[in-house]
């Protein structure tokens, strides 16, 4: 990754031009690339820190937005069907397991993507 000296932009490595002012980057050195294992380990242990790790800020806002969100919204599914409909608190909890569970391996697959397109682009 480049940084930009005038506004301080993160570049890939064979941007010429910052995305963002314009400036010219061709005398700029380059960053180092990110490393697999790295970005799996950050994956399994703590998910969600892996996108911090690759500079994709964005998206690890966004898994951490997601996980209160999810909760909140299963505890109102559970409340409203458990009143109308005849299901189970076990029920409910079980989907949430599910749905977090797959969660959890999409961002596992998600920094495997992230991780070899960044690093093909900087190569």
């Amino acid at each position: 990754m480049i940084r930009c000296p005038k506004c301080d932009f993160e570049n890939y490595d064979k941007t010429e031009y910052c995305v963002n002012c314009g400036k010219n980057l061709t005398n700029i050195e380059q960053t180092h690339t990110f490393k697999l294992s790295i970005s799996l380990i950050l994956a399994i242990i703590l998910p969600g820190i892996s996108y911090f790790y690759l500079k994709q800020t964005y998206k690890g806002l966004m898994f951490f937005a997601l996980f209160p969100l999810l909760l909140i919204n299963f505890a109102f599914i559970g409340g409203e069907y458990t009143i109308c409909y005849p299901i189970s608190v076990k029920m409910i909890i079980s989907l949430l397991k599910i749905v977090l569970v797959m969660l959890y391996l999409f961002q596992i697959y998600d920094i495997i993507k992230i991780t070899k397109k960044v690093n093909t682009f900087l190569d």
